[in-house]
């Protein structure tokens, strides 16, 4: 007997069916090429606009939903770019972790501020940063001693919390993201750890499954990719459903969700998928 499932997806309903005895049945790769890119790059994200931030080493691009570029910087005294954050007020933020440095630039590309130097807030080692949803602020994470820093844009630093090591049991984080009040820190571990603003724990989410990218949906949703290619969705009330599985093979530098869509790339090619 066949049922139907439906998954609230951002603002819409994902309607997945194809139950048999309980067993979702796997849609086959729906991850459409979007564009490609000569070089290789190393991180991404994708604005309100639809507009790509594109980072290969030292270089930042900007390019249209069409892979047409539009601008180019190049940031050569921070040294390669490792993460970029393209999601506030026409701000976009990029993490040098070799240099432990953070620029922060406009829509055009130009550099809104000198960059902040980590070393400044005696931030040795920090493996991740996010930008927070409060204003001006960016989260640190430092990996030699676990530790979460919330920095201020204006160089001050709003607190560091303990070892989340020897608290919760966390020892490597690949990606954090705050949304709606709460911080969701992705562990290799296969667990998904939520913090309220102030650093103190709310919940623990065991997905006990190898996960390699991560994002926030609406409706206090999770979406993440496995390294078998699996896309799932944990809803709101725990419940854990596949939505795709692609069948790319290449290491994914990044997934981006904007409005309905799920975007990924393996630093060349860009996928997006559409439920």
């Amino acid at each position: 007997m066949t049922m139907g499932f439906k998954v609230f997806f951002g603002t819409f309903f994902l309607v997945t069916y194809g139950f048999a005895q309980d067993t979702l049945s796997v849609i086959d790769d729906e991850w459409v090429p979007v564009f490609k890119t000569s070089s290789h790059a190393q991180a991404f994200d994708i604005d309100a606009m639809g507009n790509y931030f594109i980072a290969t080493g030292e270089r930042i691009e900007k390019m249209n939903s069409k892979g047409q570029l539009l601008l180019s910087q190049s940031i050569k005294s921070s040294g390669n770019i490792d993460a970029v954050f393209a999601k506030g007020a026409f701000k976009v933020y990029l993490f040098h972790s070799e240099q432990q440095e953070i620029s922060i630039l406009d829509n055009t590309l130009s550099s809104q501020k000198s960059s902040i130097d980590l070393e400044d807030f005696n931030i040795k080692q920090a493996t991740l940063i996010c930008p927070s949803q409060q204003s001006d602020k960016i989260w640190v994470y430092e990996q030699v001693n676990a530790t979460l820093h919330l920095l201020s844009a204006n160089k001050k630093s709003d607190f560091t919390t303990s070892n989340l090591n020897q608290l919760l049991g966390v020892k490597q984080l690949f990606k954090m993201e705050e949304k709606e009040g709460e911080l969701f820190l992705f562990t290799n571990s296969g667990s998904i750890i939520v913090l309220d603003i102030y650093g103190s724990f709310l919940r623990e989410l065991n997905v006990k499954e190898n996960i390699c990218q991560g994002l926030l949906i609406e409706n206090g949703g999770i979406g993440y990719l496995t390294e078998t290619g699996a896309f799932n969705v944990i809803t709101s009330n725990g419940d854990l459903i596949q939505v795709s599985k692609t069948k790319i093979s290449a290491e994914i530098i990044g997934i981006v969700k904007l409005a309905n869509d799920v975007y990924l790339s393996d630093g060349q090619t860009f996928f997006k998928y559409h439920p």
